[in-house]
């Protein structure tokens, strides 16, 4: 029980690092903001263990071909 709990705990210390180093990196396009394009991206990646990006995906457009590729390129940096 206490090792399920402290799985848990850093599954989600680690998520949380993984969110927050993809928020700094994150950019909302100049062409998108001309146009006025929102919407939302779903990305799937994976990474090795030294953090590099082996794979980047898109799961769900936004409608927005711009921002879909800015949400790719944001994984990868």
């Amino acid at each position: 029980r206490e090792a399920a709990a402290a799985g848990a705990a850093a599954f989600a210390d680690f998520r949380g690092r993984v969110l927050a180093h993809l928020a700094r990196h994150k950019r909302y396009p100049e062409q998108a903001r001309l146009i006025r394009a929102s919407g939302r991206v779903a990305v799937t990646f994976t990474f090795d263990a030294q953090g590099r990006v082996t794979g980047v995906s898109l799961a769900a457009s936004s409608g927005h071909a711009i921002l879909d590729q800015e949400a790719l390129a944001m994984v990868r940096r």
